[in-house]
This record gives C-alpha cells, sequence and structure tokens, in this order.
C-alpha cells in the first residue's frame, strides 16, 4: 500500500548518514576523467530555462565539499548549466590513505579534468576558499595556454591574501593518529571561526556530522600548503597573471569570518584589482557564506552571469 510504501521510504532515510541523504538529494555521479588518478564524485545540472551555452562552476574550499552549495544551487540552473565536484578525499569521495593525492596540483588537475569535461561557450566559477586559489591558479594556466577567453567572470569568497593556517602551523608536526584524537577538543573552536553565532544551531551540527569524515592525512596534506606564506603569495600572483584585469571577478566576504577578517579579503582584492564596487562584504554572516547567506550570494553572483 501506499501507507507502507510512505513506511518504509522515511525508515531506509533515518538510516542513511547525513552524507548519503544529501548525496541522494543533490543527485551525485562518479566520473573517472583524464589526468585524474581516481573517480570524482560529481553534480551536473542543466540549465532548467532551456538551452544554455554558460556554465557555472561551483568550487568548494579545504575540507568543504560539493554538497555546500545545496542552498544556491537551485536558483543559479533557473540561470545557467552548473558543475560542482567534491575534490578528492572531501565529502563523499574516496578516501585513500595516501597523502600524495592531496597535494594541491593534484586538486588543480582535478579541477581543470573536470573543467575540460564541463565547459561551455561561457564558463563562470563561483569558488569558496582554498577553492578560489584553484581557481585563480586554473586560470593562470588557461592565460599561457591563449584560452583566457573561455573564461566570461569569476566569483571569489572568503578568501584572503595570508593563508588561513599560518597560526596552526605547529600543530601540524602532530602524527595523524593524535590529530584525530584531537578533532573533538578543538571542534568548539572551529566552529566558533567558521560559523557566525547566530547561525542555525541545526546547520552547525550537520555540517560537524560530514566534516567529521573528512580524515587528517587529507587534512593535514592541505593544511601545510594553506600554512605557507611563499607558496600562497605564490598562487595569489599566478590568479593576478591569469586574470589581468580583463576577466570580471567579484569578491565576496563575510563580517564574522574567523578564517579571513574582511581586511584581510580587502587586501586581496586590492593585490588582484578587484574594483571597489565589486567587493562585497556580507553582514551577520561566518566563513561558509553559501550556507549562512544563499540568498544574498546569489544576488551577488547574477551580477556576474548577466
Amino acid at each position: 500500500s501506499l501507507l507502507w510504501a510512505g513506511f518504509c521510504s522515511q525508515l531506509k532515510k533515518k538510516m542513511l548518514s547525513p552524507l548519503e541523504q544529501e548525496r541522494n538529494e543533490l543527485g551525485y555521479h562518479m566520473e573517472k576523467l583524464p589526468g585524474v588518478s581516481n573517480y570524482l564524485r560529481v553534480i551536473h545540472r542543466p540549465c532548467q530555462a532551456g538551452s544554455s551555452d554558460k556554465c557555472l562552476f561551483l568550487v568548494h574550499g579545504g575540507g568543504g565539499r560539493a554538497g555546500q552549495f545545496k542552498y544556491i544551487l537551485p536558483s543559479l540552473e533557473s540561470h545557467c548549466n552548473v558543475v560542482t565536484f567534491d575534490f578528492l578525499g572531501h565529502g563523499d569521495s574516496p578516501k585513500i590513505q595516501d597523502p600524495s593525492l592531496y597535494t594541491a596540483d593534484q586538486h588543480l588537475q582535478s579541477l581543470r579534468a573536470v573543467y575540460e569535461k564541463y565547459k561551455m561557450k561561457e564558463n563562470y566559477f563561483l569558488s569558496h576558499c582554498y577553492g578560489s586559489i584553484h581557481t585563480l591558479r586554473l586560470l593562470k594556466v588557461l592565460r599561457d595556454e591563449g584560452r583566457q577567453g573561455e573564461v566570461a567572470g569569476v566569483c571569489l569568497m572568503s578568501v584572503g591574501a595570508t593563508p588561513p593556517s599560518l597560526a596552526a602551523r605547529s600543530l601540524l608536526h602532530l602524527p595523524v593518529w593524535l590529530m584525530e584524537c584531537l578533532r573533538p577538543l578543538a571542534r568548539s573552536s572551529a566552529n566558533a571561526a567558521i560559523f557566525a553565532p547566530a547561525t542555525d544551531p541545526a546547520l552547525v551540527q550537520f555540517e560537524n556530522s560530514i566534516t567529521n569524515s573528512n580524515h587528517m592525512y587529507m587534512m593535514k596534506t592541505i593544511g601545510y600548503d594553506c600554512s605557507d606564506q611563499p607558496l600562497w603569495d605564490r598562487w595569489l600572483s599566478n590568479g593576478k597573471e591569469g586574470l589581468q584585469g580583463d576577466i570580471p571577478v567579484r569578491l565576496v566576504c563575510a563580517d564574522e569570518d574567523g578564517v579571513f577578517s574582511v581586511e584581510d579579503s580587502k587586501a586581496l582584492a586590492t593585490f588582484l584589482g578587484v574594483p571597489e564596487e565589486h567587493f562585497y562584504t556580507i553582514r551577520g554572516c561566518g566563513h561558509n557564506i553559501m550556507l549562512e547567506k544563499p540568498k544574498e550570494l546569489f544576488e551577488i553572483v547574477i551580477t556576474l552571469l548577466s
């Protein structure tokens, strides 16, 4: 009967982990792409308004996942094709105990492979934190290949001129097993840095339940990259060369982001040559802008797509 079928459906849903529930709702699929050693989980949403020659790539940050764009995804796909994916080791992607798979160059190769597969006539990026770094690096690669005209606009968010893990670099020398043991003790301070005080506790709890699956051997590799100022500076310089003033860019920060301050994001905007009118500060928001203030973020992104 319909009643029994509904009961079984709800029971099955309750048995799924939060990550599995999110995967089912968003419709991930596994892809093996050229140049990437392992399968990637990808979400591809065709434009709901009909045929479109625009594609927007959503690029998550370190320790994040494609699912963090879930609140803004429906609005975006009404205007263009949308593609996002999990970097290896993140979200629901395979978690292989090999640190060499989580290097910055491996992440760049994953982003490039997804871009090459799904790019269209007009391509845009909405990138978060560490994902912004890889987006800037990809722009440099495309510029070097004379392909900068493929990218029609970029929106960077929650990123700044100073690497985010600089203050915690000494902790990265701890063995992985000890870092795993210390994870619960660091949770409250991490939440304070990432989420605004007024963030819905249910959202914080849900995010914690998923990020707990991010293994420390992966986070440690990313942490080294995100605590190296000379390396960070070089990546930002790559981005400046990739943009060169002829690719429209927006930079979005949040006033309650404990990872990157407004001043640090402003310093990056100045370095990249982002016009003042295209630098945005979202009030009452923490690090994960796409989760906490998706409506405000959408209103900024749509100015890039129009």
